[in-house]
C-alpha cells in the first residue's frame, strides 16, 4: 500500500513538466530514462504516490533547466525566478542570449508591481538598444570579441553584417524594458 503525497510542489512540478514537454515525447519515458527507473516507478512519482528524492529533484531541474524554488513557493504570486544568462562561449548564439532576456522580461511583465535592480560593470544591456546603429555595433562587438563567433575574426564593423532579426529582437527587448 502506498501513501499518496499531498498536493505539493511535486505535483506542480510534474504538471509543469507535462505542459512543457513536446507532444512527441512521453514524460514517463523521459523520467524513467533520466532517473534510471522502471516506467512503473516513474508513474508512481508522476502520480505523487512516491516522493521524489532530493537527488531526483536536482536531476530533473538540471535536465529541464528549471528552478525548484518556483515550485516551493507556488502560492506566492509575487515570485519570479530568473536564470543568469552570461554572455560567453557557453551560449550557443547571441540570438539565444537575446531570446533568454526576452523570455525573462515576458515573465516579469505579468506582474502589476515590478522593479528591476541591475548590477553590472557596464550600463544596462537595454541601453545599447536605443539606436539601431548602436545595437548593430554592440551585437557585432559581442560576437567578435566576447563570443569569438565564426565569421567575425578578421573583419571590421559593417552594420550589414548584423542580422536584422537580432536587431528586431533587441528592439522588442527595449520596448518591454
Amino acid at each position: 500500500m502506498t501513501k499518496k503525497v499531498e498536493e505539493s510542489a511535486q505535483t506542480i512540478l510534474m504538471q509543469r513538466l507535462k505542459d512543457a514537454l513536446p507532444s512527441n515525447l512521453s514524460l514517463v519515458d523521459e523520467l524513467a530514462d533520466l532517473l534510471k527507473l522502471s516506467n512503473d516507478s516513474a508513474y508512481r512519482r508522476m502520480r505523487g504516490e512516491t516522493a521524489l528524492s532530493i537527488e531526483e529533484i536536482a536531476a530533473i531541474c538540471k535536465h529541464f533547466n528549471l528552478s525548484f524554488d518556483a515550485f516551493l513557493n507556488s502560492n506566492d504570486n509575487g515570485l519570479v525566478t530568473f536564470s543568469y544568462h552570461q554572455l560567453n562561449s557557453h551560449v550557443n548564439s547571441y540570438k539565444e542570449y537575446l531570446q533568454n532576456i526576452s523570455n525573462d522580461l515576458d515573465k516579469f511583465l505579468k506582474f502589476d508591481d515590478k522593479q528591476i535592480i541591475y548590477a553590472a560593470e557596464d550600463i544596462p544591456v537595454f541601453h545599447h538598444f536605443f539606436h539601431p546603429e548602436l545595437t548593430a555595433f554592440k551585437i557585432f562587438y559581442w560576437n567578435k570579441s566576447i563570443l569569438n563567433s565564426k565569421g567575425f575574426e578578421d573583419i571590421k564593423f559593417d552594420r550589414n553584417l548584423v542580422s536584422p532579426e537580432l536587431i528586431d529582437i533587441a528592439k522588442g527587448i527595449l520596448d518591454r524594458y
